[in-house]
């Protein structure tokens, strides 16, 4: 099987795997509580190894269940007012769109996007935008989005934030494992990510790190509970000094044990290395199905920023589960994006869909060529 699915969820290392499944059998023979007391020190290393692979410290790392909850959880702890400005980009994840439509439904709150350019928006539309006014509370920018396989300019963002005093924030629930993450580099205030795509970790885990600056600003989310905050009196509670406010009590001590060891496997790595061997299969990839006589790509190839590589069929009356069934049968495991999606890119261009193959380090030249080969029954 070629696995060219890892932005959906990457294949995890044997290690990985068998530390999961240890825990939960040894949790079922001495109960949850008091496994997770007594491993405490290996499951609690997932703070200093994220805060390690993202440039911060463990105090500013949250363990959340999914990348989404941690969006949920930092957009939750703004103290929205009617008339605050949230600037996103068009290209930023579908659930982060949706996140952003509720608090303008709910608080009043106005969402701007910023217009594209080749490789998602435009940095310099991002600062006259600053520059004119009036600023917004909360930027908010998807590192590398789910329908293209662009990178967006984080950092020019993180300057301009910085520069305004804008709260900022980063998806990075795809480039994690894949580019390169510095949180003081970037600036950001808040940064999430999940521990399934390219980390190589667990489903059903996630992180958020969150700054000093969001932390000293006082920056609480809603939904507080024991793992969360202190409570002080009857009518009074005091929320975790440190990113740990933004978690909540109940979670699977295995998968956060599991997310550990993923990331500690990625700091083991020559992590340069993955991210360059990553853009040159991605670009092999392109160049291959770029080829076949019945396929468009979705991104031209001097604007591919990651390992995703999308193409679609736009002559041929194609389903797009039953593409990637067939596909999976002749052993190619792919994923497909829909405009469901995409509200922008896809849909001002005619695409309905697109098939999304995605490589990691451990795929291989080999893998890479075998696939055009696959497509024989579409010509």
């Amino acid at each position: 099987m070629i696995h060219f699915n890892n932005a959906g969820a990457s294949l995890p290392p044997q290690s990985v795997v068998d530390a999961q499944i240890e825990y939960l059998r040894e949790e079922a023979l001495v109960g949850g509580y008091r496994l997770a007391q007594v491993r405490a020190e290996e499951i609690n290393d997932f703070y200093p190894a994220a805060a390690e692979v993202l440039g911060a410290h463990a105090r500013n790392i949250a363990w959340v269940g999914s990348a989404t909850e941690a969006f949920n959880r930092a957009v939750s702890s703004i103290p929205w007012k009617p008339g605050d400005i949230i600037l996103t980009t068009r290209a930023d994840y579908v659930s982060n769109q949706l996140a952003c439509l509720q608090l303008q439904e709910r608080y009043g709150v106005q969402l701007e996007r910023l217009p594209d350019s080749q490789s998602g928006y435009d940095p310099q539309a991002l600062e006259d935008r600053l520059a004119k006014g009036p600023l917004p509370r909360l930027i908010s920018i998807t590192h590398v989005p789910t329908n293209r396989g662009i990178a967006q300019d984080i950092m020019a963002a993180g300057k301009l934030a910085r520069r305004y005093g804008i709260w900022y924030l980063v998806d990075a629930c795809q480039s994690l494992g894949q580019l390169p993450l510095d949180v003081a580099e970037i600036g950001c205030d808040f940064l999430c990510a999940t521990t399934r795509k390219y980390l190589r970790g667990p489903r059903g885990g996630g992180l958020l790190y969150a700054s000093d600056r969001a932390l000293e600003a006082g920056l609480t989310p809603m939904g507080l509970d024991l793992q969360s905050a202190s409570w002080t009196s009857p009518s009074h509670y005091k929320p975790s000094e440190d990113a740990k406010r933004y978690e909540t009590f109940e979670r699977s001590p295995a998968t956060q044990l599991a997310a550990a060891l993923a990331l500690r496997h990625l700091l083991a790595q020559d992590r340069p290395a993955i991210y360059t061997r990553i853009q040159s299969l991605a670009k092999k990839l392109w160049v291959a199905l770029d080829e076949h006589p019945h396929t468009r790509m979705v991104d031209p190839l001097e604007s591919l920023g990651s390992g995703l590589v999308l193409t679609y069929f736009p002559n041929l009356d194609l389903h797009p589960d039953k593409l990637i069934d067939e596909l999976f049968d002749r052993g190619l495991n792919v994923k497909y994006s829909s405009v469901g999606s995409d509200q922008y890119y896809f849909k001002e261009r005619g695409i309905e869909w697109a098939m999304r193959a995605s490589v990691h380090y451990f795929n291989t030249e080999e893998e890479v060529e075998k696939v055009v080969g696959l497509f024989p029954y579409l010509v």
